[in-house]
This record gives structure tokens, C-alpha cells and sequence, in this order.
């Protein structure tokens, strides 16, 4: 992941921070996410720089658009101050936790993206790109991260999320 960095630094890119972050992912009590294409997570946010403060955000993400990377999709995030007490609640709910993907996270920004070198437990590294897109052009993204992958020497991409590439194994 040196050569990256070093591509991105070298490109005009800035490091914004380190990240270690702890996802629960849940299942829907009467729909099946997996097949529904949908996502809801808890979000643990540790940074670097200050291990004893933790963020947590919950976040449920919508299907995935069509279009060339087949990943964008609708986000909706919400901070969490009591985590615990939300966990409970989604269980008694009838939520099911599925998976715990962790990572450790490093943020750069390269041409108005978010280019994270991140080094997934039991998967390895990966490079991801993402893009802040406009709801009435959801494709317009597309260009630019293929311009910056190209930037940073990448061919490619994995459609499947780090959730999926963990369930697959």
C-alpha cells in the first residue's frame, strides 16, 4: 500500500486521518437484506490519534444503483450516543447480527473523492474510492473515479462489499 499512498501524496492528495472502525451488520427481522440488497450497520469509530474516544453511527444503506461500479446506493447516518442500549433495542426488535467487519482506515483526499487504504481483518488490503454524488445525476461519479484509479495506477474493481467478500468465505 506504499506505492498508493505514495501516488496519492504525489498526485496533490492530502492525508486526513487514521481510523480503526468495527461495523455490526444486522439482518432485517422479516426481510432478508442479502436478497433485498440492503444494508444496516453500527458503525464503531476509533481514531488513531486519540484511542480513548470512540464515535458510533448507525447507518442504513439503501440498494445498490445501477451503473458501472454497481456500488452507490442512498446512505442514511445518524450519530448514536448510547450504542449498547441500541444493540438491545435491535435485538428485541427481532434484528439479527449478522457480521463484524473491522478495519483499520487511512483517509486521503485526491480531486473531491475519498480515497481510503484500508486494511480489512481477515481479508487483507483494498483500495476504495468514493465520490459524494448528486441525487438527480447518480452516474456523473463514475468519471471521476475512474480517473483517479487511473491516477493511482489501479485496474479494476470488486462490486461486492467487504460484508459480502467476508460471507463468501
Amino acid at each position: 500500500m506504499d506505492i498508493i499512498k505514495e501516488r496519492i501524496l504525489g498526485s496533490g492528495g492530502d492525508f486526513l486521518e487514521a481510523v480503526t472502525q468495527r461495523d455490526h451488520y444486522y439482518n432485517h427481522p422479516s426481510r432478508d437484506f442479502s436478497q433485498t440488497d440492503e444494508a444496516l450497520r453500527i458503525r464503531f469509530i476509533k481514531k488513531h490519534e486519540n484511542r480513548e474516544k470512540e464515535n458510533y453511527v448507525l447507518t442504513y444503506k439503501s440498494k445498490k444503483l445501477e451503473g458501472l461500479f454497481g456500488k452507490a446506493r442512498k446512505e442514511y447516518e445518524v450519530s448514536i450516543k448510547e450504542p449498547l442500549k441500541l444493540k438491545e433495542m435491535l435485538t428485541a426488535l427481532g434484528f439479527i447480527e449478522v457480521k463484524v467487519v473491522e478495519k483499520d482506515r487511512y483517509k486521503y483526499n485526491l480531486s473531491e473523492t475519498l480515497v481510503c487504504l484500508d486494511n480489512v481483518k481477515g481479508l487483507g488490503w483494498f483500495v476504495e474510492i468514493e465520490r459524494m454524488v448528486n441525487i438527480e445525476d447518480p452516474y456523473g461519479y463514475e468519471n471521476q473515479i475512474m480517473d483517479v484509479a487511473k491516477t493511482l495506477g489501479l485496474e479494476g474493481h470488486i462490486r461486492k462489499s467487504y460484508l459480502e467478500l467476508l460471507l463468501d468465505d
